[in-house]
């Protein structure tokens, strides 16, 4: 069903993977943010809804200006290493997160790096996932690279909620947290899992990003 044109360039199999996996953590992240803040915050809905105002900030940083102007100006492998650094940058500043922790100091400004990073990813990618792409195969290309998106955040949100959900059960039932505290230390567990999937994803990046061939 898919032409196999679509697929035989390495940059754009490779961009179709990343996409896949930055999807896994990407998807996890807001809903691990949305029980940190309304579990252990105490924020209501409209307040939570409001707190990812800098991630939708980021995106539109990116969508509208860093991710085209890296595309313009630098590589694509190195464009989307970029991305990647930032968004495993945004995270690492999340895995600090405590069941006191100040907003203005982590949650804020992580929430735009990684933003800003994951938004530069997915726009260098899609741009990788469809290039040199015949114009009537073009949304073959673009369905892939969504389909990836939507599989990688069924299955990193499931994953990664059982692994924080455990790591919590396990602190409760030793006893050495409260459950704010228990409740936290599973979603920054987590958090550390997606910086390795953007570590991964980085790796794939280097190893295989390379500049199409110019046809002759």
């Amino acid at each position: 069903m898919i032409p196999r044109g679509v697929l035989n360039e390495p940059g754009r199999a490779s961009a179709n993977v990343i996409t896949f996996i930055t999807a896994a953590g990407m998807f996890a992240t807001f809903y691990f943010l949305t029980l940190y803040m309304q579990q252990v915050l105490g924020y209501s809905a409209l307040r939570t809804g409001l707190m990812f105002l800098p991630f939708a900030v980021g995106f539109g940083i990116a969508a509208g200006g860093v991710g085209p102007q890296l595309l313009s100006r630098a590589s694509e492998r190195a464009a989307l290493s970029v991305g990647l650094l930032l968004a495993s940058g945004g995270m690492v500043w999340f895995s600090f997160l405590t069941a006191h922790s100040s907003v203005v100091a982590v949650l804020l400004p992580a929430s735009l790096v990684t933003g800003i990073g994951l938004g530069t990813t997915q726009v260098v990618a899609t741009s990788i996932g469809v290039r040199g792409i015949d114009n009537s195969e073009a949304g073959i290309g673009s369905s892939l690279l969504t389909a990836g998106s939507q599989v990688g955040s069924a299955l990193g949100l499931a994953v990664l909620a059982t692994v924080a959900s455990t790591v919590t059960r396990h602190r409760v039932s030793t006893g050495h947290a409260a459950i704010g505290d228990a409740l936290t230390h599973g979603y920054t567990v987590a958090f550390l899992i997606a910086i390795a999937l953007y570590a991964a994803s980085l790796v794939i990046t280097l190893a295989t990003i390379k500049p199409m061939r110019q046809p002759r």
